[in-house]
C-alpha cells in the first residue's frame, strides 16, 4: 500500500511538470569496432542503449553483457548515449560487441535508432532484439525470440522478472511494471528492455526520438504499430531479469519519470488513456 501511494504521487507530480519534446537533429557518434562483418553478418543482433553515470551503472552493464556472451551466435551493439567522463570501451572487451558512442545525450529512442541503423546496414539478421543495460537475459532468451520471429515476423515482448528479492523488486513483479499491458489480441505495449522486432517492421518504423527520458518511447512505438495493423505479442517464456533501483528514491524517480512523459504520448495518441483503461496488467505471479 505504501509503495502504491508513492508510485501514484510521483507519477502525478511528473505529469504536472509540463516538459517538452526534444529537438531532433543530426546525431554525432564514433564507432569502436572490433568486428569482422564478413564472418558475423548472420549472427543475431541485440541493441542495448546505455547511459553510465556511476560505478553501479557500469557494473550492471558488464553483468548484462556477460549474460549475453554465453551464446557465441550473438552480436551486441551497445549505444552509449553520451555517458559523462567514462569510456565503456575500456571495460567491454569482446569480438562480439560493437560500441557506438554518442557525443551527446540524444535520448533512448535515438540510441536505439542508431543501433538499428547500424545493424540494418551491416548485418543480415531477420530481426533485432533489444534489452537495457540493467538487465540480464535467461540462457535461451534469444533463441525463443528467434523461433517466434522465424515463424512469423513481428514485434514480440517477453516476461521481465526482477533479479532481486527485496520489497520494491517484488512490487514491480506483482504489478508487472515492465511486462506491458494485455489487450484482446496481444499487447497494448511491451517494454523495450525485452523486445524483438522484425527487419521488415524496422525498415518502416523507428522509435520516436523526441521523448526526452527513458519512458514511453517504447509505448509510443507499440501504439503506432497497432494503428498500422501490427499488434505486439507477449511471449512469457522469453525471460529477462531486471536489476531495479531498489531504493525509495529510485522507486520514486522511476514513476516520476513515467509521469513526465505521459502528457507527451497524449499529444501523439489522444486515445491512449482510453486504450490503457481497456487493457490489463501482466503480473509475474
Amino acid at each position: 500500500m505504501f509503495l502504491s501511494l508513492i508510485s501514484v504521487i510521483s507519477y502525478s507530480r511528473g505529469m504536472n511538470q509540463n516538459i517538452n519534446f526534444r529537438n531532433v537533429g543530426k546525431k554525432d557518434f564514433i564507432i569502436y569496432d572490433k568486428c569482422n562483418y564478413s564472418q558475423s553478418k548472420d549472427k543475431n543482433i541485440i541493441v542495448m542503449p546505455t547511459l553510465i553515470r556511476s560505478i553501479k551503472d557500469k557494473n550492471k552493464l558488464i553483468n548484462a553483457v556477460n549474460s549475453i556472451l554465453i551464446n557465441d551466435n550473438i552480436m551486441i551493439i551497445i549505444v552509449d548515449d553520451g555517458s559523462p567522463a567514462i569510456n565503456i570501451n575500456n571495460y567491454i572487451k569482446s569480438n562480439n560487441v560493437i560500441i557506438i558512442k554518442h557525443f551527446e545525450n540524444y535520448g533512448p529512442g535515438a540510441a536505439r535508432n542508431t543501433g538499428i541503423e547500424f545493424a540494418l546496414d551491416n548485418f543480415n539478421s531477420k530481426f533485432i532484439a533489444f534489452i537495457d543495460s540493467d538487465c540480464q537475459i535467461d540462457y535461451d532468451w534469444i533463441e525463443i525470440h528467434e523461433n517466434y520471429q522465424t515463424k512469423s515476423g513481428g514485434i514480440y515482448c517477453g516476461q521481465t522478472i526482477s533479479i532481486n528479492n527485496d520489497l520494491i523488486s517484488k512490487y514491480h513483479d506483482i504489478m508487472g511494471t515492465l511486462n506491458g499491458r494485455s489487450i484482446e489480441n496481444g499487447l497494448l505495449y511491451g517494454p523495450s528492455c525485452n523486445m524483438s522486432i522484425s527487419r521488415e517492421i524496422l525498415d518502416n518504423f523507428r522509435f520516436d526520438e523526441r521523448f526526452p527520458n527513458a519512458s514511453f518511447e517504447d509505448v509510443e512505438l507499440c501504439v503506432r504499430l497497432i494503428k498500422n495493423g501490427i499488434i505486439p505479442q507477449y511471449i512469457k517464456d522469453a525471460i529477462v531479469f531486471h536489476d531495479y533501483d531498489n531504493s525509495i528514491y529510485g522507486f520514486y524517480n522511476q514513476f516520476y519519470r513515467y509521469g513526465k512523459s505521459h502528457p507527451l504520448i497524449l499529444q501523439i495518441h489522444p486515445q491512449y488513456n482510453s486504450w490503457y483503461s481497456a487493457s490489463a496488467e501482466i503480473s509475474v505471479y
